[in-house]
């Protein structure tokens, strides 16, 4: 008999889900893994309805109404929608399942008690995904995260963000890793830590990440991280060494960070930068979660203040070679700019 309180107060959510899966009837799961929607369509106490704008209070791509026993589900891409339905379906499984059902409700705080199922669904819908991968030897996942990330991605019907998150289970106090999928401009799409470390900001880009996606396209990338990961306040974390590799559409990169030292956590400095225009009344900047980041060839951070990088300034922007000013195209075309 599984003891709801005892995990609850351990903050298992994983285990909360297995032991929801384990006890619910009527779910087929290898028809759930392969085919989310068909195999809820075929639940006669469900039923999926689409739309195209969801309510306001809905933060992700769909929602549950338990009074009509519909998930409310927003389409987009085909791995989204998997996880959003099985998510969805979290959430039914919860509401009918009597022991767990009171446990929330008398035991978890009502500001909390929205936390506790969200986080329970996550893993709901991330053990039926990745279920076919359970059987995985233990070793790649320590040994090669970003790899097993993108494998996973590959040969199961999760998104990019669940196989990330069930490697980073897998490892959790187990091994140091900090492990982020981006897209190839470095924009972290989801992100987090197995130890006492801060993982990247969700929408932040993160230059190295993109010099990783480069190389990347060449194979596996394994190397000492000497670029830093960039936290919102302008510091950045180093002695770390990387791992990276594109998922198989070529389109994001998975990236794994660990200390390069045995018993180390990796090295939190504050770094400036000078900006390169000499008429900038800023000479020094550190950058932050509102930093614009070159796309060019430096890749570094451009001035807060006149919007330039190391490599060559603003796009459409020209510098007055007298006074150091930078003009538009336009002036510079029409000679226009008095120093």
């Amino acid at each position: 008999m599984t003891d709801w309180l005892s995990l609850l107060r351990r903050n298992d959510h994983k285990a909360i889900a297995q032991a929801l899966i384990d006890e619910a009837e009527g779910l087929d799961l290898p028809y759930l893994r392969e085919e989310p929607w068909g195999a809820i369509s075929e639940m006669p106490t469900l039923s999926i309805l689409e739309l195209d704008t969801l309510p306001g209070m809905c933060g992700g791509g769909g929602y549950y109404d338990h009074r009509s026993r519909t998930i409310y589900l927003h389409p987009s891409g085909r791995r989204r929608n998997n996880f959003t339905l099985l998510h969805e379906l979290g959430h039914y499984v919860q509401r009918r399942h009597s022991e767990w059902s009171m446990v929330l409700l008398d035991d978890v705080h009502e500001g909390m008690r929205r936390k506790v199922e969200e986080a329970v669904s996550d893993h709901f819908a991330a053990a039926i995904l990745l279920s076919a991968c359970e059987d995985l030897d233990l070793d790649p996942f320590v040994t090669s995260p970003a790899l097993v990330a993108s494998v996973l991605f590959s040969n199961s019907m999760a998104s990019r963000s669940a196989a990330l998150r069930h490697v980073g289970d897998v490892l959790r106090h187990g091994a140091k890793w900090v492990l982020a999928v981006a897209d190839l401009e470095g924009r972290v799409i989801y992100a987090q830590c197995t130890y006492d470390q801060f993982p990247p900001k969700k929408g932040m880009v993160q230059p190295g990440f993109s010099r990783l996606a480069e190389e990347a396209r060449d194979g596996l990338v394994r190397r000492a991280f000497s670029e830093g990961m960039v936290y919102q306040g302008g510091r950045e974390l180093h002695e770390m060494k990387a791992e990276a590799v594109l998922d198989f559409e070529g389109t994001h990169v998975f990236v794994a960070l660990t200390p390069i030292h045995r018993f180390g956590q990796g090295k939190i400095e504050r770094v400036w930068h000078s900006c390169s225009n000499h008429g900038c009344e800023t000479e020094d900047f550190a950058p932050d979660a509102l930093t614009e980041w070159c796309t060019g060839t430096c890749r570094e951070p451009k001035c807060p203040t006149c919007g330039r990088c190391r490599c060559g300034g603003r796009s459409g922007a020209h510098q007055c070679p007298n006074c150091w000013i930078e003009v538009t195209a336009y002036e510079a075309a029409h000679n226009l700019h008095e120093c």
